[in-house]
């Protein structure tokens, strides 16, 4: 994943907690998509508009997972 910008990267990952938490989904699941969103944010440039699609978030958990599974 290439970084353009990391301006609201943080906000859109703090979104993802507060989000996974209201869902009461587990502790695993939420940062799992946290992190997700926070790095697909950060492949658009500037804040407002440049919120992660779920095409890009659900490539970003993928790929993470493939590197779990294989390692780096």
């Amino acid at each position: 994943m290439e970084v353009v910008d990391t301006v609201g990267c943080g906000d859109s990952f703090a979104a993802a907690v507060v989000m996974g938490f209201s869902r009461g989904w587990a502790p695993e699941v939420t940062l799992a998509l946290a992190c997700a969103v926070g790095a697909a944010t950060a492949t658009g440039r500037g804040a407002g508009r440049n919120v992660a699609s779920t095409d890009k978030v659900g490539g970003s958990v993928v790929s993470t997972v493939r590197q779990e599974r294989t390692g780096p």
